[in-house]
């Protein structure tokens, strides 16, 4: 019964410990909870520009809307099976929308201002941003997902991610890769396919399955596969167990999953920021023990 203790371990945090958005997403997903209450804890987030900021992710304290945030957001929205006409969803890509760079052909993934709050030193704003395909892939998913831009715009914007996995990307960039698995999950499947040999080098080259490592800010197998339908369920199925022995393993005595990271300044509001992402990572966790527990030791 070791994976059921673990869960009420991790059950419990989420009861006392985690954001209200968290709680309400854990109550909606296992307990029935209703859906108004995970958009209400997350309509907090929001801003008059319809962008989400104000801490969503958690490493960026700034109040104002980031794009990275916003699609934060536009992925818990996704997972109350909303209707794409909801105001929350159709403010989100009106946002996006309206803060895309011309001259870049792609989104900043912070604004220039983030520096005015605390936050990650990653998360420095920087003119040229080490690789387009972050956050620029999952916005071309979401613009398929949730159709409310111009069909010009989107076909343009499809066309040039398009060609930056073929031509230009360095295929070995964690969050890049989870970006594009975004992206291949709603374009088109003629989209899909260009790009599928490219995506397919990334998950080889970026998903780690060494377990010595898993304990370092690294891409573990079960970031890129939640459930045993997976796209890439079968290239991992053998680090699967693995990883979720180790998941066990890193199970805090609060009942939670701590970040193996940390900011090195702004230590009080890093000291927030880590609270928070507990509720996240534990969130995780649950998901994933719930889909893959019984791949452990004990049920071999």
């Amino acid at each position: 019964m070791k994976t059921e203790s673990h869960l009420e371990r991790a059950i419990a945090f989420m009861k006392r410990g985690a954001r209200p958005l968290e709680r309400a997403r854990y109550e909606y997903e296992f307990e029935g909870g209703n859906k108004g209450s995970v958009l209400h804890a997350l309509k907090q987030y929001q801003n008059e520009d319809e962008g989400f900021g104000r801490g969503l992710e958690p490493d960026i304290r700034l109040r104002d809307s980031s794009v990275i945030a916003t699609t934060a957001a536009l992925q818990i929205l996704t997972e109350l099976k909303l209707d794409p006409e909801h105001p929350m969803i159709t403010g989100a890509i009106r946002y996006l929308l309206d803060v895309y760079n011309t001259g870049k052909q792609g989104w900043d993934i912070v604004p220039y201002h983030v520096d005015q709050a605390p936050h990650a030193p990653w998360w420095e704003y920087r003119e040229i941003y080490d690789g387009w395909g972050n956050p620029n892939l999952e916005i071309v998913g979401w613009l398929y997902h949730f159709p409310h831009g111009p069909l010009e715009f989107r076909e343009k914007i499809t066309e040039h991610a398009v060609q930056y996995l073929l031509e230009r990307s360095p295929l070995n960039d964690a969050h890049e890769l989870l970006c594009a698995l975004r992206m291949l999950e709603y374009v088109p499947q003629e989209i899909a396919e260009q790009v599928t040999p490219q995506v397919d080098e990334m998950v080889t080259r970026c998903v780690s399955k060494d377990p010595e490592k898993w304990k370092e800010y690294v891409l573990m197998p079960l970031q890129v596969v939640n459930n045993p339908e997976a796209r890439y369920y079968p290239l991992l199925k053998e680090s699967i167990r693995d990883n979720i022995e180790h998941l066990l393993a890193e199970q805090q005595e609060d009942g939670a999953w701590h970040p193996v990271w940390s900011w090195g300044q702004h230590e009080e509001e890093w000291e927030q920021a880590k609270e928070e992402w507990k509720g996240i990572l534990t969130l995780d966790a649950i998901r994933s023990l719930k889909k893959f527990g019984t791949m452990t030791k004990e049920h071999t």
